[in-house]
């Protein structure tokens, strides 16, 4: 639920939406997130956003690998051996 590493005060936001440079994520709960906006800024109901937190080390353990990428390009496959 924080907004990055403790004691970051400078960070305004729970992390980036790519494609959507005004809008922020206010806050945050287990799966949900709150992205205030008004209507025509924000994204269509059921649509798919990309999200790249600020912070993530809760979610870690919900994957079993990760997927590298470089711009579009996949350079990797990262698996997480905490979960063998």
């Amino acid at each position: 639920l924080d907004k990055g590493a403790h004691g970051v005060s400078s960070l305004q936001s729970h992390g980036k939406i790519p494609g959507y440079p005004d809008l922020q994520i206010s806050s945050l709960s287990e799966e949900h997130g709150i992205i205030p906006g008004n209507p025509g800024t924000l994204p269509e109901i059921g649509q798919r956003l990309e999200i790249i937190p600020n912070h993530s080390c809760a979610a870690a353990n919900m994957f079993g690998e990760y997927h590298v990428f470089d711009n579009d390009k996949r350079i990797g496959i990262w698996p997480l051996i905490g979960r063998r």
